[in-house]
């Protein structure tokens, strides 16, 4: 699992400790996305597993318009970790 974390539950029981330096600037952005009444939102945005190596990672959420989608609104967090160290390369 990205977060290394043995089970949903656990990931659940946790999720304070999976955001990694920067990551709540990514909180404002999103508000403004939504005030600007845009389609969807992506960041670059630091995340920890819960054994605490950092990573980089894509954070991607559409940003919902009508009340139906507001209920199932899907996250999408995806790693860019290798890519990030290949370019320090």
């Amino acid at each position: 699992m990205l977060f290394e974390a043995e089970s949903n539950q656990e990931f659940l029981n946790n999720i304070q400790l999976t955001f990694g330096e920067g990551a709540d600037k990514i909180s404002a952005d999103l508000i403004a996305a939504i005030w600007n009444n845009e389609q969807s939102f992506t960041a670059e945005v630091n995340f920890k597993t819960l054994k605490g190596e950092e990573f980089a990672a894509l954070f991607s959420v559409p940003i919902p318009k009508t009340e139906a989608e507001r209920q199932t609104d899907p996250v999408t967090i995806q790693s860019i970790q290798e890519l990030k160290e290949a370019e320090f390369k």
